[in-house]
This record gives C-alpha cells, structure tokens and sequence, in this order.
C-alpha cells in the first residue's frame, strides 16, 4: 500500500513498522506526518492503519507490538487511541 500511494502523483505515504511500545507509536506517527504535512499542506489526509486494535467505549486504540489489552486500564497505558492520533 506504501510504494502505491507513493506512485501517485501529488500522493506522500508514511510507513511505520513494529512499533514496541505506545510512546514509540506516537513518536513515529508525529514526526513523519509533520514531515510530510509541512513541506506542502495537504488538501486530504487518510491515516491508514494495519495491525490490531481493540475497542473500549467508544475509542478505538492501535496496538503496538506486545501491547497489553486485556482490560480498559491497559490498553490506556499501552496503546494510542485514534482520538490521539486525530489531535
């Protein structure tokens, strides 16, 4: 999916591999979406993820590699929820 958005004209893919933890995820994300964004603002951003994530009250969190999501309380502390990653 990567190398196809990056085919396209006027497209930018940013690609993040096993992250290993919720820190390293946010980290990652944040600096190569301001990467891409700042050298020309986009008219469109789609935020594609590929791995598991689970569901708590109505939040959706992506899940790191060895993340813990067995209760509401765990998957806080060890995953991202996609309202951080819209922020």
């Amino acid at each position: 999916m990567h190398k196809k958005i990056n085919l396209l004209d006027q497209c930018r893919a940013a690609m993040i591999l096993d992250p290993e933890s919720r820190v390293e995820m946010y980290e990652k994300m944040r600096k190569r979406f301001l990467e891409l964004l700042s050298s020309i603002p986009p008219e469109l951003v789609i935020i594609f993820y590929e791995g598991h994530g689970k569901e708590f009250d109505g939040d959706l969190f992506l899940m790191p590699t060895g993340a813990q999501y067995d209760d509401p309380d765990d998957c806080k502390q060890t995953c991202i929820s996609h309202r951080e990653v819209l922020e």
